[in-house]
């Protein structure tokens, strides 16, 4: 049997997303911190590390006041001085904190202060954000004009859609109706007039089968103002919301007196307890300037203040109780959905490749990359601003310009493709002009759908919609290494083929394959268990001849700060580890 001379071969690497790092330790992190991150690194055998930076992350490395040293450059030192390539992981879609379909935004009845950077949605203020987008919102991916058509007309019907035909012990008494023609969530009205009620079996073209029959309760012969923004519907069955579930794209439906379909997206939910203290964390590190601007930190500090804020806003929906999983959403007993009429114009946050604009801002940030003597930079395309649906979005005024067709998803996903493939040739020449290497992440999702959760949460997300992402392209002719990410998207026969599909290609170019171990800080803790590494490296890793190097995602999963202040390695991490010692891995 012939063995591919790559088995043999195998290295071990790691990545550090430091705001992860950061969030955990609930502090900043000091130079002797950075460099136990590295010496642990190194004791499990990484020969490179990297460093992850979103563009909205740049203004905490420009800004050295907040570490109180230049912390990329110090990364990229330390590292060096314990035997580690170093890279950065950079990621040019990551424009925001519009954090998966809703988290991360605050209420548009939130200030609006001067000098730091956010963006105005039409459900919340982003913050975080990078402040070239910020300054330039036509950049951002832009909505398909269809799909913001609006044929005019008051909402004279709600409609809930259930994922299947199963009756449902819901009436008519069970729901109450608010209404605001703002959507700040002022000028709340209780909805006192006729309503009908209809309870029926339908079709709808919704996951996961395309000749699905659905439950459908409509709530109609409404007489609303025609200038409404939002509606509230509260739902008091004796049944709960795991009874009437369905994604959060296809739950509910407005329609006018021609029964046609109004444009409309989920309002934001309430914010939780839990998701309060986490952005009180996020304010106190600093990293932010909106949140520690002396007009909104107050707000944030003020739990009472914030959560009138945020239930003005949001009109009393619960992140809770009308958040079913797996789906994504369900109505039931206490129960509160708020949906706005209309969509989301722009992918917040995300920026469009199609402007040289946008593409030289990205350059100047690899220039920033490379004053600070980093090894490579590999470039990752995954984000965590999702819209509910990202494959709306890309259509922006210079992509319609080029198209025969303005409305065509292959031909705005051409364009837009093109586009981004310039930019990385663009960066391949200026970093290789340093004398540093260009690398990138090809993503499970380029293959498939997210086959692991079936709500839209991931399944729209993640990668940003209608750009061609020329893999293939980028392995033959532009980049010097590649990095498979999205293990965790995919079922062990989907992930095998396309491990096969990136490796062959790295292969025929003559260049290193990265896998990234399927599990981040985010997932992980410092007590394990780290089934999935066992896992991966049994299973696919040491088997696989293609794989050059098994890359540890990410520190804030194996380590953490004690009470001493320093950072610890987990043990039993770098125990699983030495027990595939001899195995192709130099660990």
């Amino acid at each position: 049997m012939t063995v591919n001379k790559r088995q043999n071969d195998k290295k071990l690497g790691s990545t550090t997303d430091f705001l992860d790092d950061l969030y955990k330790s609930g502090r900043w992190l000091s130079k002797e911190n950075l460099d136990e991150i590295m010496e642990y690194c190194a004791s499990l055998g990484s020969k490179r590390h990297q460093w992850v930076i979103g563009l909205c992350q740049m203004p905490m490395y420009e800004n050295t006041s907040l570490a109180g040293f230049d912390l990329l450059e110090y990364a990229c030192e330390s590292a060096h001085r314990h035997g580690m390539r170093f890279d950065v992981i950079f990621k040019p879609f990551e424009g925001g904190r519009y954090r998966l379909a809703y988290r991360g935004s605050f209420p548009l009845n939130f200030p609006r202060p001067e000098g730091v950077p956010f963006i105005v949605g039409k459900k919340g203020l982003i913050s975080g954000v990078d402040p070239f987008a910020a300054k330039n919102p036509q950049m951002q991916h832009a909505l398909r004009p269809q799909d913001a058509y609006d044929p005019g007309g008051a909402v004279k019907a709600i409609r809930f859609i259930k994922k299947d035909a199963d009756p449902v012990n819901i009436g008519p008494e069970d729901f109450t109706i608010w209404f605001s023609n703002s959507l700040t969530g002022e000028n709340i009205q209780k909805y006192e007039g006729p309503v009908s009620f209809q309870n029926t079996v339908q079709y709808r073209p919704i996951p996961p089968y395309s000749d699905l029959s659905c439950r459908v309760l409509e709530l109609g012969s409404l007489e609303l103002p025609e200038d409404v923004a939002v509606v509230k519907v509260r739902c008091d069955a004796h049944s709960g919301p795991e009874s009437f579930q369905n994604t959060e794209d296809s739950l509910v439906e407005l329609v006018n007196e021609e029964g046609h379909s109004l444009p409309s997206e989920l309002m934001p939910p309430t914010i939780p307890e839990k998701g309060l203290e986490r952005l009180r964390r996020a304010a106190r590190s600093g990293v932010d300037p909106y949140m520690t601007h002396p007009a909104v930190k107050p707000l944030i500090d003020d739990t009472e203040e914030f959560s009138e804020r945020f239930r003005k806003m949001n009109l009393f929906r619960s992140s809770d109780s009308s958040r079913a999983r797996p789906l994504g959403c369900g109505i039931g007993r206490g129960s509160e959905i708020a949906v706005m009429r209309g969509r989301e114009t722009f992918h917040p946050g995300v920026l469009n490749p199609i402007y040289p604009q946008v593409r030289e801002h990205w350059l100047n940030t690899l220039r920033f990359f490379t004053e600070r003597n980093v090894d490579g930079v590999n470039i990752r395309i995954a984000n965590h601003s999702s819209p509910l649906e990202r494959r709306s979005y890309g259509f922006n005024e210079p992509t319609r310009a080029q198209m025969d067709n303005e409305g065509n998803y292959e031909e705005a996903e051409r364009i837009n493709g093109r586009a981004y493939t310039q930019f990385l040739e663009d960066a391949a020449e200026l970093l290789h002009s340093f004398k540093k290497e260009l690398g990138v992440h090809v993503h499970g999702l380029h293959f498939a759908m997210n086959e692991r959760i079936t709500g839209p949460r991931h399944q729209s997300g993640i990668i940003p919609g209608n750009i061609g992402w020329e893999w293939r392209k980028w392995i033959s002719d532009i980049v010097d290494f590649a990095e498979f990410r999205g293990a965790f998207f995919l079922r062990p026969v989907s992930l095998a083929r396309v491990v096969d599909r990136i490796g062959m290609a790295a292969r025929d170019a003559k260049i290193p394959f990265i896998y990234q171990s399927s599990r981040g800080g985010g997932v992980v803790s410092f007590e394990g268990p780290f089934s999935h590494l066992d896992w991966e490296l049994k299973n696919v890793v040491s088997s696989h001849p293609d794989i050059t190097e098994y890359n540890l995602y990410e520190t804030a999963g194996f380590m953490r700060l004690n009470d001493d202040g320093h950072i610890e390695g987990s043990g039993e991490f770098a125990e699983l580890l030495r027990k595939h010692t001899g195995k192709g891995l130099s660990v």
